[in-house]
């Protein structure tokens, strides 16, 4: 998963920005009184920025899958599995956010299959855009090869084609609200899952 990717899921969590968060908040808040849905609702915020700051390194792959488990509690490990889920991008590598969400809810009921759809979405994206790439690649080629320019040597430029360009933009458009659906789907259901779980171990 390239950096660039990475940093957009921890946008505005450095720790001088949650500072001038909480600042800016505590200063239109001054005099009011906060809900008691309010305050849980700021509490599971902070949470969720200080638990991005811990899933992060495993991300990036520097901090092991055990390391990053170990850092969670059950308080922090939904939060977690929401910062996996928002991590999923459909033109990144996504092996290390699967194998983290695997990892912490893969156990609950219907995850396994659930896991599936978010690959198979992935696997339909790749396989579509490699399609495309291969036709566009090949009428690129025959048309080099009417102008007299062929061989094994010859190598389109289909990256820099704003064909390519705009069908790609096209593809993403296009199966990104389905990864969103499916990632969004599995964090719900673990969470429901996990919590009539702990419910049911307090009886």
């Amino acid at each position: 998963m390239r950096v660039n990717s990475l940093h957009r899921i921890i946008v505005g969590i450095t720790m001088s920005e949650v500072k001038s968060t909480i600042d800016l908040i505590m200063e239109k808040t001054r005099g009011m009184k906060l809900t008691a849905e309010e305050k849980d609702q700021n509490r599971k915020e902070k949470i969720k920025r200080e638990v991005r700051l811990l899933v992060l390194p495993y991300l990036r792959g520097e901090a092991s899958l055990g390391r990053l488990r170990e850092s969670l509690s059950d308080e922090t490990l939904m939060s977690a599995v929401e910062v996996l889920g928002e991590a999923l991008q459909i033109e990144e590598d996504n092996s290390r956010v699967l194998e983290g969400l695997r990892a912490l809810c893969g156990k609950e009921k219907g995850m396994a299959s659930m896991l599936e759809d978010i690959r198979t979405v992935l696997e339909e994206y790749e396989a579509h855009r490699s399609q495309v790439r291969t036709r566009l690649e090949s009428e690129m080629l025959q048309e080099l090869a009417r102008w007299g320019i062929s061989g094994p040597a010859v190598q389109p430029a289909v990256d820099a084609n704003p064909l390519w360009l705009d069908q790609r933009k096209e593809l993403e458009k296009n199966y990104t609200p389905r990864l969103r659906d499916a990632a969004d789907r599995l964090v719900t259901s673990c969470e429901k899952m996990r919590s009539e779980s702990s419910q049911n171990s307090d009886v």
